[in-house]
């Protein structure tokens, strides 16, 4: 797990959402988020962090700080 993983985690449970919540509301497949997680899936696009920053309602900074 990541930097990106560990944060996103922690930030979605702070807020009450599944990860098919999360990913419902930011229009993307649970597997998406799932690898995000994980991280199995490297470098997300800054348009992906945005949207799921948006939906968490967090700048896209709080996904990237160690």
């Amino acid at each position: 797990m990541d930097v990106i993983g560990r944060n996103l985690i922690k930030i979605r449970k702070e807020k009450g959402l599944s990860q098919e919540r999360l990913a419902a509301k930011c229009s993307m497949s649970k597997e998406t988020i799932y690898l995000l997680e994980t991280g199995k899936k490297k470098n997300p696009g800054i348009r992906t962090l945005q949207k799921i920053a948006d939906v968490l309602e967090v700048p896209v900074t709080e996904l990237l700080k160690k």
